[in-house]
């Protein structure tokens, strides 16, 4: 099996077709689609019309039934399942879940390794970077805040 890689070229979906069920329609017909190293992509489009499967596809929860979908050439079916590309790729979907942490917390699990005993600079730096400092320090009093 192939080793992933960072990307160095491109993503590519070629003519690929996917559907959740054989009785159901096609979430995918013909996809084809080239998002290039370095670009910053999105998604837009009605409700339905296959944005989340997609990323699905992508972060191989699943595999289309016709077509291919290539990281820098590879077919990705050649990676391991379900972790083909985890560290390479972060994916949020409409089904969301809330969780009982602080603000510092939920900014840490966007480096896991970090979580253990993260350091108040680089939470502080990550939440600047985000543009959510000034909303999370307005949440709380001085005293409390998170970061």
């Amino acid at each position: 099996m192939a080793v992933v890689s960072p990307l160095r070229i491109a993503i590519r979906f070629e003519d690929v077709w996917f559907r959740y069920g054989p009785e159901l329609p096609w979430s995918l017909r013909g996809l084809t689609l080239t998002i290039s190293a370095g670009a910053a992509t999105a998604l837009v489009g009605a409700n339905g019309a296959g944005k989340s499967t997609v990323v699905k596809l992508l972060c191989r929860f699943y595999d289309p039934q016709r077509g291919t979908i290539t990281w820098d050439g590879v077919d990705i079916r050649q990676f391991p399942a379900r972790a083909s590309c985890a560290g390479r790729i972060t994916a949020v979907f409409q089904d969301f879940m809330t969780y009982d942490l602080s603000a510092a917390e939920n900014i840490a699990l966007g480096d896991l390794p970090a979580t253990g005993e993260p350091d108040r600079a680089q939470l502080v730096a990550a939440a600047r970077f985000a543009g959510v400092h000034d909303a999370i320090t307005a949440l709380q009093p001085t005293a409390t805040r998170p970061c």
